[in-house]
Order: C-alpha cells, then structure tokens, then sequence
C-alpha cells in the first residue's frame, strides 16, 4: 500500500511515486472521454440555472396577464381544462395544471407523451405541449410546442444530449467519471510542502509569465475552488438519475432508520393521464376550491391527473418561485372530491427533505440567487476544464517529443 507521510508544517504527500502516476494517467484519459460531455453539461447548466428567472422575461406575454377586477373570479377549473383542450386540439395526456393565486399568471396545462426507451430526442417526446390560458376570462393566450422551445431544448441537450435514452445514460457515466475527476484532481492538486501550496490557492503571475503556466494555474486551482460546490451539483444530478443513489442518499441521511415518513413525489403520478371519470363528474372544481380555501397562503398550486382510476388527486403546494419543492401536498379522492389526507414537507424524514430538495440543490435555487451564482460560475469553470486539461496534455506531449 501507498504510505502516506505527514511532513513539516502539516502537509502530506504520497511516497509512492506510481500510484500518483496511475491516478495522473487515469485522470488525463476519462477526462478526454467524458470532456466533451463536461463541456456541453456545464455550458448548458449556465443556462439551465437561470431559467425560472430568464423566462418570465422572454415570455412576458404569454406568462403574465393584466390583472382582473377586484370581484372577478377564476373560472372553474373544469371549464378551463375543457377549453385548454380544445385549444391544443389532439389526444396527449394532461400531466399537470399550473395554478398560480397572484391574479397576474396564466394559468398553465401540460400535456406529455414521451417513450423513455427511444434513442432520438425527435421520438423521445411523441408530444410536448402547454397551453397558456388567462383564467379569468377563458382566453388562449398561447398554445406552446414545448418540445422545441428553446429553454426546454436546453433543459433535455443538458440531461440526455437530446439522444433520448442513450443520452440518458452517456449522462449519467460521465457524471459518475466526473466525479472521479474531482477526487482524482484534488489528489493532483495537494501541495507536497509549504513552498508547493503558495502555488495553489492563488494566481501568482507576473508579466513574464508563459501562457502554459498560466493554463496550468487555471486547470488545478479554479478547479479547486469549485471542488464542492461542483460534487453536491454532480451528486444531486445524479441522484436524480438513478434511483438506487438517491435511496442510498436518504438511508445514510436518515442514519440507516427506516419506516420514516416518505417522500411526497409519486413517480407514478408524474406522467399523468387524462382521467374520463373528472371529465364528466365536476369534481375537479370542487377539489380546486377546497384547495384555495384550506392553503390560502400558497404562492401556486400543481394539481397532478391520476394515473387511473384508482389512484388519488394530487395537489402540491408551494410557497414562494424560487423553490421548486412544495411545502405540503393534498391528497383527493377523485371519485368523491374528498379530502383525504396531507403530507407535509416539515414531517418529512431527513432523507425524504433531502430528496424533495434535490432540484433545489443540482439548480442552486436552496440558496436563492446567491446559490444560483455559485452554481452558474461552477458550470462555466466545469466547462473549461476540458479545455485547460486538453492544453495542458498537448504542451506536455510536444515537451516530450522534443
């Protein structure tokens, strides 16, 4: 085994010079495969981090209305949704309603198909569309093809290469090999001694310096800096992904217990259908009053279709924009509009808050905007190491021919 020395002033190095060869080797050669997949993730992820706050101003028109007079009332939900299909004018399943209580947003309907098992993001969707309508007065604002709205091309190049499946999983390794990259990149970095450290926390340059060291600096000590930010984004990116990491992020969160509460999502309810039951029963008005009326607090509402007939109606809540977890969730019974039970975020286990959050922490939203900046400056210094690591390889290869 490697021996680990602790030399003078407390710096440590490894004595055995072929494991920190290996890891070198290692970290140069996943880096060139994975480096144009880092690059198109961070460049991305810029975007990706700022869209809740970019849209409302490229989409102005069709996110916000004038606001109506003070004793003008929403329409009923039941009505809206038979108007907002009828606007979209085919057959796609309603995943989702988007309420929100402010009287200044339209109110939105999603409407998704999708194969997960397709390799082309042109078959990954079979239909993706919202229609953005004032609720007020019934009017269409917009009936969007979100399959190939920008933000949302973004969104799906950022998580799939837009290779559907495929890219799904060329994603997810290349996380995980980024990862490595940043334990492997932080064993490189470590200072031998105290003369070595000088040279990695800040930009010691002079006018004479050669662009190579210059590159060099760029690579080990920006890549430093980001060293955690960049692993809770990679890690919660990830957990999103693969389903056995996010349940290891919550059995060590929650200390190995089981049988605590668990997390509000429903996977099976995220895919929503469209349920012939509501359609003639009214019961959707009912359930949206009660709603508003239990939760007048909530800043927007997501009423989820159930998947079948059996299933429940799920309304999340939630408190403000910039999280995108909801502070409670109402169960319904579809059949009855009933009431019938209410998950708090506040009750959750550690790990469930954990899981619930994690959006929150891959986007930076769990910090607000100065979250969103760290995470904004992380993605660009991710997308650059390909580049300065690239360089770096290149000046050392013409080093050796010479």
């Amino acid at each position: 085994m490697a021996a680990i020395t602790v030399v003078n002033f407390g710096y440590m190095h490894l004595n055995y010079h072929p494991l920190r060869k290996l890891t070198g080797q290692l970290h140069l050669w996943l880096g060139m495969a994975s480096g144009l997949v880092i690059m198109i993730v961070g460049i991305t992820g810029c975007i990706y981090t700022f869209i809740d706050e970019i849209r409302p101003i490229v989409y102005r028109d069709r996110i916000f209305i004038d606001p109506p007079k003070a004793n003008q009332k929403m329409l009923p939900l039941q009505k809206l949704k038979a108007t907002a299909q009828q606007a979209l004018n085919k057959k796609v399943p309603l995943m989702d309603i988007e309420i929100f209580t402010d009287r200044k947003h339209t109110m939105v309907f999603r409407y998704r198909n999708r194969d997960d098992n397709a390799n082309l993001y042109t078959n990954y969707f079979i239909n993706y569309d919202k229609v953005y309508l004032n609720p007020y007065t019934g009017k269409i604002i917009k009936v969007e093809d979100t399959k190939w709205e920008f933000f949302n091309v973004i969104v799906m190049l950022h998580c799939t290469l837009l290779l559907g499946n495929a890219g799904k999983q060329i994603i997810t390794w290349s996380t995980v090999i980024f990862i490595f990259l940043l334990f492997s990149g932080l064993l490189l970095w470590w200072p031998k001694n105290k003369a070595a450290s000088k040279k990695r926390f800040n930009f010691k340059w002079k006018p004479t310096t050669a662009w190579k060291r210059k590159n060099y600096d760029l690579h080990q000590i920006l890549g430093f800096y980001i060293f955690i930010i960049a692993f809770f984004v990679a890690l919660s990116g990830l957990s999103m992904i693969l389903p056995k990491v996010d349940s290891s992020i919550q059995y060590l969160t929650n200390l190995g217990q089981t049988g605590q509460q668990q997390s509000m999502t429903h996977t099976s309810h995220m895919g929503g259908h469209v349920n012939e039951v509501q359609e003639s029963s009214g019961s959707l008005n009912e359930i949206a009053d009660h709603a508003a009326s239990i939760n007048p607090n909530s800043m927007k509402y997501r009423v989820f279709t159930p998947k079948n007939a059996t299933d429940p109606l799920i309304i999340k809540n939630y408190k403000d924009q910039s999280s995108h977890y909801p502070y409670l969730q109402d169960h319904y019974s579809q059949s009855t509009a009933r009431h019938t039970s209410t998950t708090y975020f506040s009750d959750l286990s550690a790990g469930a808050k954990v899981h619930e959050v994690t959006y929150d922490i891959h986007v930076g939203a769990l910090l607000g905007v100065p979250g969103k900046i760290l995470v904004f400056f992380t993605s660009l210094i991710t997308a650059s190491l390909p580049i300065s690591g690239l360089f770096i390889w290149i000046g050392r290869r013409k080093k050796n021919i010479k």
